[in-house]
């Protein structure tokens, strides 16, 4: 549980980067499909057109590596800590049961549970904001992709009847 919050927090830096790369990829395509409409009708400018479409359908291509690393990240969390949230949530709702139902329990046997509880309690609630803050920035991030996406191939689809 740790090691996933200092990793948790290096991740949930990455999202606003992430998110920012995908609206740039759109951002030099609708640049470059701005200057197609401009070229539009010139028979001079052909060349340029064609360039043009091109560059977008190769910024285009630059949004796919890092939805391929998200989904790998994705995939990951939800085969590795996932996991992880499920047990430690489980062990925190076993603490709590002997800790409730101590009457048949000494106060050795008492104290060792709290020993053993009291850290997996207060740890659980760090872990526990921050799989949900993870968890929430995957889906936001993804849903990012796809409204990019969406924009990023109208334009290219534009972009080639601009041709």
């Amino acid at each position: 549980m740790a090691r996933f919050d200092s990793e948790a927090d290096v991740l949930l830096g990455r999202f606003p980067g992430a998110e920012k790369g995908y609206a740039g990829i759109t951002a030099k395509i609708e640049g470059y499909v701005a200057r197609e409409r401009q070229l539009a009708g010139n028979p001079d400018a052909y060349n340029l057109r064609v360039q043009l479409s091109n560059a977008a359908i190769q910024a285009e291509n630059v949004t796919e590596p890092t939805h391929n690393q998200t989904e790998l990240l994705e995939s990951s969390f939800e085969g590795n800590i996932k996991p992880r949230a499920d047990k430690a949530t489980a062990f925190e709702h076993q603490c709590r049961a002997v800790s409730q139902n101590s009457g048949s329990l000494t106060p050795t046997e008492i104290q060792n549970v709290n020993a053993a509880c009291d850290p997996l309690a207060s740890a659980a609630v760090l872990f526990d904001r921050k799989y949900t803050a993870t968890a929430n920035g995957l889906a936001n991030l993804e849903q990012v992709y796809q409204r990019e996406q969406r924009i990023q191939q109208g334009l290219v689809q534009e972009s080639e009847k601009l041709e």
